[in-house]
């Protein structure tokens, strides 16, 4: 499997608060079930690096707080998503002041 933020970010770029959270969540624990099936010698294919931005984006939007792991660097690149969860009104708008 291909673990790529940039596919992560055009798939969810459109998707609602709810939506995210199910799936993001879904997507997290499959993560995790994969990252445990791995041989102590096998490359990851960058899944951990994967795992650490997708699981803190979870962890962002559901507490509004920047990870500690990715810090407001690495949620930058979640940018398109958050802007779009506030133009639809399901995320509030000052969650943006933080990338000014």
């Amino acid at each position: 499997m291909k673990y790529d933020l940039n596919d992560f970010i055009l798939k969810y770029q459109d998707a609602d608060f709810l939506t995210l959270i199910e799936e993001v969540t879904r997507e997290v624990k499959y993560l995790d079930a994969r990252y445990l099936r791995l041989k102590r010698n096998e490359y990851d294919d960058a899944l951990t690096y994967y795992r650490e931005y997708v699981g803190d984006f979870l962890f962002y939007l559901n507490t509004g707080v920047v990870p500690v792991g990715i810090k407001i660097t690495g949620l930058h690149k979640f940018l398109p998503i958050i802007e779009n969860l506030v133009s639809k009104g399901q995320f509030r708008p000052e969650a943006l002041n933080i990338f000014k």
